[in-house]
């Protein structure tokens, strides 16, 4: 098993199939053009729960570079749409795995 670190540029798709949720990954190269062209570097695959704690430490993540003074934060008339709290994500997900 590889333990070493994979840079990537950011996450391409994600999309959750059967309760595993998954991403692909992506990195930007130049080519001919000026504009970055986007390839796709490999994926990763993660369990609900898993995916669930991810967000989870993101966000901390996040809310930790904005009390650093790192990042801006939006004030609520510029953010982006709200986005369901991880509990109301996992409720979704059950609803949704007893319906099949």
């Amino acid at each position: 098993m590889n333990h070493g670190f994979t840079y990537v540029d950011g996450i391409d798709n994600i999309v959750m199939i059967e309760g595993i949720v998954r991403f692909d990954m992506m990195t930007l190269t130049r080519g001919s053009t000026e504009k970055p062209q986007a390839s796709r570097t490999g994926g990763i695959a993660l369990s609900l729960p898993a995916f669930l704690r991810t967000y989870e430490q993101m966000g901390r993540v996040v809310e930790n570079m904005a009390e650093q003074g790192m990042i801006k934060r939006k004030d609520a008339a510029q953010a982006a749409p709200a986005v369901a709290a991880p509990a109301e994500v996992a409720d979704a997900a059950a609803k949704a795995s007893r319906k099949r």
